[in-house]
């Protein structure tokens, strides 16, 4: 009998004390368990350690000690990251829409602008990435609609602009493309962008430029002659489109024109290609009847590819030594 009572005295013992346990102190232990859980979960089981941070602020607000005001203060500055890490499982899932969701709801819960500067960036990135699926879907509006959200989140990012002229470009919309160019070569020069600029303008006139030569070849000349001065208003400093124009002034006979856009080229010409542009600067001059400066023109046209064809045309016109 006294072995059985010996037994029974711990069980007697715990249970007298959780007897006289208060209530708020078993609660604050639960709210301290729910707060470990979710730390632990935080990266394998976000959602999971989404709720558990979500009761342990509801039961230490509830508690009113100083205590549970601190574990709710670190279960609120904890509740961004788990919403960040859900998010990023929904992303390699590609459930876009949820993840946008879940980044939204877990910047509003913090007030840390370097947080909520990389939420945006997620948010703007995702944005981004699914405009390009959808592109490669052929599913051009809804990648539109997901660009234009990309530029609420940040109007900076010029990428946007890049994407939605290809866009177009694929819809054979060449009007639209050219119009999105035109106003990210705006944004870029407004903010600063110079890289970005330039790879818009290089996209806008090489798009012209393909037009252009097709319909040289078409001998729809005056057409190509408006193009490419649309290439120059976009980059006066292209010394193709200036050499371009040069050779279709010649071959109208415009000869004044030819001679102009020839020193165009030249001024903006790499120094490897200077040669073929003195060469049909100085064709322009010989048909003008400028003998001396057509020999002129023609000893600087004397090397590389044109050399034997300038020396020939250097003897024909008798050209001082």
């Amino acid at each position: 009998m006294m072995r059985k009572q010996l037994v029974l005295l711990p069980t007697l013992i715990l249970a007298l004390l959780v007897a006289t346990t208060p209530a708020w102190a078993q609660s604050m232990k639960e709210a301290v368990e729910l707060y470990n859980q979710a730390s632990k979960g935080l990266k394998q089981q976000p959602q999971k350690a989404i709720d558990q941070l979500q009761r342990c602020v509801t039961m230490a607000r509830g508690l009113k000690t100083a205590e549970a005001k601190e574990l709710e203060e670190r279960a609120q500055k904890l509740l961004p990251k788990a919403y960040h890490n859900h998010a990023k499982l929904l992303y390699e899932k590609e459930r876009y829409s949820e993840a946008i969701a879940q980044l939204n709801v877990g910047r509003a819960r913090t007030k840390d602008k370097k947080s909520i500067k990389t939420f945006d960036g997620i948010v703007l990135r995702i944005y981004f990435e699914w405009a390009k699926k959808l592109m490669k879907e052929k599913k051009y509006g809804e990648a539109h609609a997901k660009l234009d959200s990309t530029l609420a989140v940040n109007p900076k990012y010029m990428p946007v602009y890049i994407l939605k002229a290809k866009c177009y470009e694929e819809q054979n919309d060449e009007a639209r493309m050219l119009a999105t160019l035109e106003q990210g070569i705006a944004k870029a020069k407004e903010f600063s962008s110079v890289s970005r600029e330039q790879e818009m303008r290089t996209m806008y006139t090489n798009h012209l430029k393909k037009k252009a030569f097709a319909i040289e070849e078409q001998g729809k000349l005056d057409e190509a002659i408006a193009l490419f001065g649309q290439i120059i208003r976009m980059d006066e400093r292209d010394a193709v489109a200036y050499l371009k124009l040069s050779e279709i002034h010649h071959k109208k006979k415009d000869y004044d024109q030819a001679i102009a856009n020839a020193e165009k080229a030249l001024q903006y010409a790499q120094p490897q290609d200077k040669t073929q542009i003195y060469y049909l600067q100085a064709q322009a001059l010989q048909a003008k009847g400028d003998k001396p400066a057509a020999c002129e023109a023609y000893r600087k046209a004397a090397n590389g590819q044109f050399k034997e064809a300038a020396e020939y045309q250097l003897k024909e016109l008798k050209c001082a030594k």
